[in-house]
């Protein structure tokens, strides 16, 4: 069972980590679109710079290194297509 002051405490936190990322005003879709993009990469920085240097175990800090590579391979080609759809 999970801890609800833990989960609570955690939910803080990573409340806290979207919150900075570069968000716009707006309800198109190419903004709803940007914003999760910003939100998704500012998770992915704190992963890289807070939570992989914690791993111990080098295979498991390579092997979530490369999922967060992925995702942020995924997050470049959705950000770059929505700006085709504001430029295009």
């Amino acid at each position: 069972m999970c801890n609800l002051k833990a989960f609570n405490e955690f939910s803080q936190r990573l409340n806290a980590v979207i919150a900075i990322a570069k968000v716009i005003e707006g309800d198109a879709p190419a903004v709803r679109t940007h914003n999760r993009i910003m939100r998704i990469q500012a998770i992915s920085g704190h992963i890289i710079s807070d939570v992989l240097p914690n791993i111990a175990d080098v295979a498991a800090r390579n092997a979530v290194y490369m999922w967060l590579d992925a995702i942020n391979a995924i997050t470049q080609i959705e950000e770059h297509e929505a700006q085709g759809v504001n430029h295009g």
